[in-house]
């Protein structure tokens, strides 16, 4: 059933949205209602959207720098165990001749995981590199007046030969030996009577030679190198030549001045006090063994 009111049909049920009738006024505002609401469901969503991708940069970003700062700090601590562990032997490194040196340089800067000690490592190789082409032409020149000149004289020779030899021995990319040890080493082969200009604790080229030979009569690998067997074997040369020599001094003075027998060895080995009375009763026990028998 419906009524009329004011000419227009009405529906019993509750109208929700009134409707204007023909022939009144159009009420705009009924139509612009749900307009309105889609409009505002809109901006809800784009809110939403907002936040959303807010959310979204924010966390990128944070992982973005997180992940940054995590490399930096990585790469910072690679940097320090790296110097740490170089630390122990660089020192040494870069005291040696220009073709270790750059033996060094050249692979450092390729396998050092930090990028900025890298090129420091690159920087430092390139000037090594002009340091041993430097070292290279002057070696070349002294040869070269070695050979187109043949009027030099004998000491002249001899020292530009020498020059050319420890030039050699520089460009090589073989750490070379030095040290207490090394001097030891050349104290005794020179008591062994080889020929080595002086004892400097430097295994030069002559230093070398003799260990190379001295090892071939001991059986061992002649490598001129001055390793643990060849040094004991040294050594042992040197305790029988000092035993020789004690024995002789014994005959030539007709008696036995202990004192003055550790004096003389410690002024010969460097050796403390103790070890030089110990060798000089070893070597008194064993004289009087031998005159015994």
């Amino acid at each position: 059933m419906s009524k009329v009111h004011g000419g227009c049909a009405a529906v019993n049920a509750v109208p929700l949205v009134p409707w204007p009738c023909a022939g009144t006024r159009s009420w705009t505002g009924l139509h612009t209602a749900p307009k309105s609401s889609e409009a505002t469901m809109d901006n809800e969503r784009l809110k939403i959207w907002i936040g959303f991708v807010k959310f979204l940069l924010g966390t990128v970003i944070l992982g973005l720098v997180t992940t940054f700062v995590n490399n930096e700090i990585q790469n910072r601590e690679i940097e320090l165990k790296e110097i740490e562990q170089l630390g122990k032997f660089i020192d040494h490194a870069l005291t040696e001749d220009v073709g270790v040196r750059k033996r060094f340089a050249h692979y450092f800067s390729k396998v050092t995981r930090s990028e900025r000690l890298r090129e420091r490592w690159s920087e430092y190789y390139a000037d090594v590199e002009k340091e041993f082409l430097a070292t290279q032409e002057k070696k070349q020149k002294i040869e070269e007046r070695l050979a187109s000149n043949e009027k030099l004289k004998p000491e002249v020779r001899a020292n530009l030969v020498k020059q050319a030899a420890v030039l050699e021995e520089a460009l090589k990319p073989i750490p070379s030996q030095r040290g207490e040890q090394v001097l030891q080493a050349q104290k005794i082969l020179i008591a062994l009577g080889y020929s080595i200009d002086s004892a400097d604790g430097f295994a030069g080229p002559q230093t070398r030679s003799a260990v190379k030979d001295f090892q071939s009569r001991s059986g061992l690998r002649a490598d001129g190198m001055i390793g643990a067997a060849t040094y004991d074997r040294l050594v042992k040369e040197r305790e029988n030549i000092l035993i020789r020599e004690i024995k002789e001094k014994i005959k030539k003075e007709g008696k036995i001045n202990k004192i003055s027998l550790i004096k003389w060895i410690r002024s010969e080995t460097g050796w403390g006090l103790k070890d030089s009375k110990e060798f000089v009763d070893g070597v008194l026990e064993l004289d009087i063994e031998s005159e015994n028998k």
